[in-house]
């Protein structure tokens, strides 16, 4: 392992309890860059904090997130990305810029509220967001916190989900398809891939992700979005660009963005401060919002 990474957290994982609920967090729809979407809001004070979730999510991954920091009084937005949760389709080319350019968007709008710089979170697909943004030197970004970000070392059926037999199914069946079913089958592959310990999983955090999965046609076109950002790899981001702080967090079970990713990462970004943690798979944010809170609640104090 690269000198550069520091190992953090790296005791066992108990599965952590949320904090009690609180009523600072706000759900409400939005315009963003011209997208309707949805945002999840901890009302509070510092500098804001944008949370990008990955391929297939949306803004509700980020819960465990926001009610700590909404607990800490830190002010933070989840936002639904386009193409997925209940933002409109995008166009299938250039994807990546889109989803970049939305999240620009989400930057320039919370610094002009605030009159702050903003700490933007990402992850998996929200991650390699986090990571092109931060190469836009003119924008108002205090520091990026990529979370098994893609673009890096990413597993080849990310690709070619479409082929792996019980989601070819699932699209290509001629009858119709419920979706109960369609829930069923998209849960199933969520909670092999993404989690360190699928079977320690709570149901409503899988019921959170399939909530928007639910038409096969749906899930097809979002797989086309992702096949289509394939070409991007050779390109992945302009390290020599990026000069903000940089703290990535990475789950050494992660089954989907491979954990050697960390190593490129602190050879490409030397300042950057890497954290891998044990038994954790692709949703650090699900399976230790602590260890991602503390990561923001760090870079927010220096910001």
């Amino acid at each position: 392992m690269s000198p550069a990474i520091r190992l953090g957290d790296t005791g066992e994982h108990p599965r952590e309890a949320p904090p009690a609920p609180t009523p600072r967090l706000n759900r409400k729809r939005v315009t963003v860059g011209g997208v309707p979407t949805r945002v999840l809001t901890a009302r509070g004070d510092g500098p804001p904090v944008i949370l990008l979730h990955g391929w297939l999510d949306n803004a509700e991954t980020w819960l465990p997130v926001l009610e700590r920091l909404a607990a800490r009084g830190q002010s933070a937005s989840a936002y639904d990305q386009p193409g997925f949760g209940v933002a409109p389709d995008m166009e299938v080319e250039n994807a990546l810029d889109q989803l970049t350019d939305f999240a620009e968007d989400a930057v320039l709008a919370a610094a002009a509220r605030s009159g702050r710089k903003v700490i933007v979170v990402g992850n998996s697909l929200g991650g390699w967001v986090c990571l092109r943004l931060a190469e836009r030197q003119n924008l108002p970004i205090a520091g990026i916190v990529p979370i098994g970000p893609a673009g890096v070392r990413m597993a080849r059926f990310f690709f070619t989900a479409d082929r792996i037999p019980v989601v070819n199914r699932l699209i290509t069946m001629p009858a119709p398809v419920s979706p109960a079913a369609v829930r069923g089958i998209v849960g199933r592959f969520y909670r092999s891939l993404a989690f360190g310990d699928p079977a320690g999983v709570d149901q409503a955090v899988v019921d959170r992700f399939t909530k928007f999965n639910d038409d096969r046609r749906v899930v097809a076109r979002r797989i086309e979005y992702v096949k289509g950002i394939r070409g991007d790899l050779d390109h992945a981001f302009e390290a020599d660009r990026i000069t903000v702080p940089v703290t990535v967090i990475w789950g050494d079970r992660d089954r989907l963005c491979m954990p050697g990713g960390a190593e490129d990462l602190a050879e490409a970004i030397p300042h950057a401060r890497i954290q891998m943690l044990e038994g954790i798979g692709h949703t650090p944010q699900v399976e230790s919002p602590d260890v991602v809170v503390d990561a923001i609640a760090e870079m927010t104090s220096h910001a």
